[in-house]
């Protein structure tokens, strides 16, 4: 399961603090606790050291971050902003450091690094970081467990809720972190810059969306064949 998830500041945390100087937005949150409004998908402190921990792994080379995420017909090239380190669990935020390159500023598109910093100090809610992972849902049990959400593999639809799940919907789990974008439509901002909720509303890469429509074409056990018959029959119902 691929995903993009966007994040939020709130007054519970001291906002992002924008350094020129040293061409660093500091405090930038990555993912907050909550709902993940669109996805039927929680996040909880688990999934906050999660993300912690994948950009801390990255050691001083850090997190990719580029100007939003590689659309269905553009890759990332020319669209490098810098990397994330440092992070940190910071109320019920994950919050990093990031570092703007030289490169920011000189790109096809203009001065990207100035026109994030000014997004940063004048506008913060016209703004967003989306991380981009690699995951999985998991159900929280009553004693403490969690189990993998599962699907049918007719139908592909997720099965029903455990009957000791703590929780309506599941919780998001990562298993590789790949990048943090700036974008501006954050799927579940709650309030403002650099904040955090799952978003794969905006530029979708091909190459995800194709590993995701692989994904689910195997778990439905589903031939070329047989795939191209299910999309014809959801095309047709769908217009």
């Amino acid at each position: 399961m691929k995903l993009r998830f966007a994040a939020s500041t709130t007054g519970e945390t001291a906002p992002a603090r924008v350094d020129r100087a040293a061409r660093t937005i500091f405090g930038t949150s990555l993912i907050q606790t909550g709902e993940a409004l669109g996805h039927d998908l929680l996040v909880d402190e688990i999934m906050l050291q999660q993300t912690a921990a994948a950009v801390n792994a990255t050691g001083e080379a850090g997190l990719k971050s580029r100007f939003t995420h590689p659309g269905m017909c553009s890759d990332s090239m020319g669209r490098m902003l810098g990397r994330i380190t440092n992070a940190r669990v910071v109320g019920d935020k994950t919050v990093g450091d990031l570092h703007l390159g030289e490169h920011a500023s000189k790109t096809p598109d203009g001065d990207l690094a100035d026109y994030v910093m000014t997004l940063a100090e004048e506008d913060p809610a016209a703004f967003g970081l989306s991380i981009a992972f690699d995951g999985e849902a998991v159900w929280k049990l009553s004693d403490n467990s969690e189990v993998l959400v599962t699907y049918d593999g007719e139908t592909g639809k997720r099965m029903p809720r455990p009957p000791t799940s703590i929780a309506p919907a599941p919780f998001a789990r990562i298993t590789k972190l790949r990048a943090a974008d700036a974008v501006d439509e954050p799927a579940a901002n709650r309030d403002g810059l650099f904040s955090a909720a799952f978003a794969n509303t905006t530029n979708l890469d091909a190459a995800q969306a194709f590993a995701d429509l692989d994904a689910l074409r195997d778990r439905m056990g589903l031939s070329t064949e047989r795939a191209n018959e299910f999309l014809s029959r959801y095309l047709a119902a769908r217009t």
